[in-house]
């Protein structure tokens, strides 16, 4: 991807657009690009339309303009857009984490100027309101999750598995270094890494699609890769939704598209169409769409059909490789709480791999870290978002909630415990408030 962006930078146009540039990339390999592409809008006068869903990215713009349905629905500064919060959600959009945080708290009495769009100017606004204090006794943290079971052995294992690419050849590439892993039943895993670090080489793996170049992979105590064992029940057991989940949709209908699964697996057409119908209300896609050609469909639509079709044949496992980059924040939001209700509802094991920091932080109820084809971390998300530091050394950031927490604390301002997510942040802020003379009893 940044090859390809290097390609139209060399070139030197006068105007440069980018369709969702950075979608597939990293944290900091999005900073990386964004940062480039702005030195060329300030010191060459390169004039550029930067299309995005990352409202973060919207914010470095110094015109922001928002579509809906072919036509132009807003048009102003970041400021003055993002300013219309109702208008911006209305239209399927969210406000940037600094600027959500904010419009809370004013909500709740705080005097914090209207403008605000990043944790920079959230924190300074603070720290004019807030009196500096001790460490706070925190609120208590949400008790287990009644979905997170302790299981007493794993669904998934990895046991030493390494995996070389092209072996013996110029291009050899070790993609994976003695991997040890255990995953157990119903987890909500976030799976984490800049790009390259082998989380596709990862995910790939847990289905039987890659086999190691040397270890095991098991799935409930078996290898799969043992003589006899059936891939095509492993398939049943463990879905796999690619990148670009819509480039698996190949048939007429929706409805034929969702039974190929089943039928593969010998369920009759009857029982293949009750199994499709099921997994379209769990995505909710409506009945009315089944005899539609799946390429009718929107981007969103497009990902559920796909994911349906995983669904179709109720596997335990469902693994989704960057299933939300390029959806816009409502279609990303929709899409998580999904993948959340199976777990909550049906047990189903998630492991979400993703660039997007706040996804993970707000769903996950565990992090594994790729670096380099290796582990580098595995823990829950406040454990390992809470040292920004080592994530920023292998190419990630911590959610922004989490840098004005931090940033707060060294001013004297300390909330009791990071904060992954803006509805955290806001319960710490308003607790902090309170119980220093703020005038609030809204907690």
């Amino acid at each position: 991807q940044r090859v390809a962006i290097a390609g139209i930078m060399a070139m030197q146009p006068s105007v440069m657009i980018l369709d969702e540039a950075t979608a597939m990339l990293d944290p900091q390999g999005r900073m990386l690009v964004l940062e480039t592409v702005k030195q060329l809008n300030t010191q060459a006068g390169v004039t550029v339309i930067w299309i995005t869903h990352d409202m973060q990215e919207a914010v470095c713009a110094d015109r922001v303009i928002v579509m809906d349905h072919g036509k132009v629905a807003m048009d102003g500064s970041p400021a003055q857009v993002f300013a219309r919060a109702e208008e911006v959600r209305r239209l399927g959009l969210t406000l940037p984490p600094a600027a959500e945080i904010a419009g809370r708290l004013r909500r709740e009495g705080f005097d914090l100027p209207e403008d605000i769009l990043t944790v920079g100017q959230l924190k300074d606004a603070l720290c004019r309101c807030l009196k500096p204090h001790g460490s706070m006794p925190a609120l208590a943290e949400e008790t287990q999750d009644p979905a997170e079971k302790k299981a007493d052995a794993p669904i998934l294992a990895l046991k030493d598995v390494s995996f070389i690419y092209h072996p013996g050849t110029s291009y050899e590439t070790q993609a994976l270094k003695h991997i040890d892993l255990e995953i157990m039943p119903g987890q909500f895993i976030g799976l984490i890494g800049h790009t390259g670090c082998g989380k596709s080489t990862l995910v790939q793996m847990l289905n039987g699609l890659l086999t190691p170049s040397s270890g095991q992979v098991c799935f409930r105590g078996e290898d799969i890769h043992a003589r006899g064992y059936s891939q095509r029940e492993l398939c049943a057991h463990v879905g796999l939704v690619f990148q670009n989940p819509e480039y698996q949709l190949f048939e007429e209908t929706v409805l034929k598209d969702i039974c190929f699964g089943p039928l593969n697996l010998g369920k009759s057409q009857e029982e293949a169409e009750a199994a499709a119908r099921e997994a379209m209300a769990l995505v909710g896609l409506e009945e009315r769409i089944c005899e539609k050609s799946p390429f009718e469909l929107s981007g969103g639509q497009m990902r559920r059909c796909a994911i349906a079709g995983i669904l179709a044949m109720k596997p335990e496992v469902l693994v989704l490789d960057e299933p939300a980059a390029g959806l816009d924040p409502h279609g990303r939001q929709e899409l998580l709480e999904m993948a959340d209700r199976l777990r909550r509802d049906q047990g189903v094991t998630i492991i979400w791999s993703s660039h997007a920091m706040e996804d993970v932080a707000a769903f996950a109820d565990r992090l594994i870290v790729m670096n380099e084809g290796i582990i580098a971390r595995d823990g829950k998300p406040k454990d390992v978002f809470t040292v920004p530091a080592e994530l920023e050394a292998i190419g990630l950031a911590a959610p922004q909630t989490v840098y004005l927490t931090q940033g707060l604390k060294l001013k004297g301002i300390d909330l009791g415990r990071d904060a992954l997510t803006t509805e955290e942040a806001c319960s710490l802020l308003l607790h902090y408030h309170q119980m220093n003379g703020g005038g609030t009893d809204a907690v």
